[in-house]
């Protein structure tokens, strides 16, 4: 927890505190939340501190201190409106966004990090992507950062040549993490330029929206790999047919030779595609090594290929 090193200390017995004011024990700002005490009257009990030590407080609580009620919850198997159990979808904050979100949406979701909370500053894309695969679960990945966009499209294309086929292949999906990309108002590497969703107004999109975010995690059927958020609302990212569209050659010659303009892309048989002519593989490597990915060629997907591993 370095992160909040600079506002909360462990003491010689073992008691967490506030930097801004050693007196105040993390265990008593939580109390007196937990009284129904407002952060003014807290700062008011507790002079030097903030309302962002208020919120470490919180944080601190969510991820460290295991007795606390929000840990519990958070952790705990979550149940669906038709009484089945379901494990726990993590949501994980990019470091392009702020750790001050998390007390804001600790109602709405089953369990929530950030990358510097994860000790994971600096990391590369692929190294977060590695890391938050999950196995029975789900990770969603909120981020300004482009860049997991095109994560989550080689990836779903390394599926599908893997495969070769766009349907029933759910479980695979999920394996990855989801990405919710905010748009705008970014700053950090590869965030997405423009007017967009301010800290605020991401903590008031997430709680409107959380629920249709782990719908999409968790629904049966993969409808898309991503999804973007911005002033307009939740907007659907790729689905499977649409990634492999991406990545078809735009060579008309080609196209017409497998008819691919008279059938829909969704219905093509890709086990009976000549993928070596098909795909563009300037364009799908030219993303993979744009994430940190190794190059890939047709003769990469005959037979029964391993799942790629990622140059890290």
């Amino acid at each position: 927890m370095k992160f909040l090193s600079n506002r909360i200390y462990s003491d010689e017995n073992g008691e967490y505190r506030l930097r801004n004011c050693p007196k105040a024990k993390v265990e008593s700002i939580l109390a007196r939340l937990d009284a129904g005490n407002n952060e003014d009257q807290i700062c008011a009990n507790y002079p030097g501190i903030n309302e962002n030590d208020i919120k470490a407080c919180k944080v601190w609580a969510t991820l460290v201190m295991e007795e606390r009620y929000e840990y519990k919850r958070n952790k705990g198997m979550k149940k669906s409106r038709t009484g089945t159990e379901h494990p726990p979808v993590k949501f994980m904050f990019d470091e392009n966004l702020s750790w001050k979100i998390i007390p804001e949406v600790l109602n709405r979701v089953s369990e929530v990090s950030q990358i510097h909370l994860e000790d994971m500053a600096g990391a590369k894309d692929i190294e977060i992507w590695e890391r938050f695969k999950t196995n029975g679960s789900r990770s969603v990945i909120v981020t300004r950062d482009d860049d997991f966009i095109t994560l989550s499209q080689v990836f779903a294309m390394n599926t599908i040549l893997t495969h070769k086929r766009m349907d029933d292949l759910d479980d695979q999906i999920k394996q990855y993490p989801y990405v919710v990309h905010v748009s705008g108002k970014g700053r950090g590497k590869n965030a997405s330029p423009g007017s967009g969703l301010s800290s605020s107004e991401i903590a008031k999109a997430f709680n409107k929206y959380s629920v249709g975010f782990t719908k999409a995690a968790m629904r049966p059927r993969q409808q898309n790999v991503f999804c973007s958020l911005n002033k307009g609302g939740l907007r659907a990212g790729d689905s499977l047919p649409q990634v492999f569209e991406r990545y078809l050659t735009t060579d008309y010659n080609v196209r017409q030779f497998f008819d691919l303009d008279d059938i829909a892309v969704e219905n093509l048989d890709i086990d009976a595609l000549d993928i070596e002519l098909c795909i563009n593989w300037q364009k799908l490597n030219k993303d993979r090594e744009h994430v940190g990915l190794n190059s890939v060629d047709a003769a990469t997907y005959e037979g029964d290929k391993l799942e790629l591993k990622p140059n890290l």
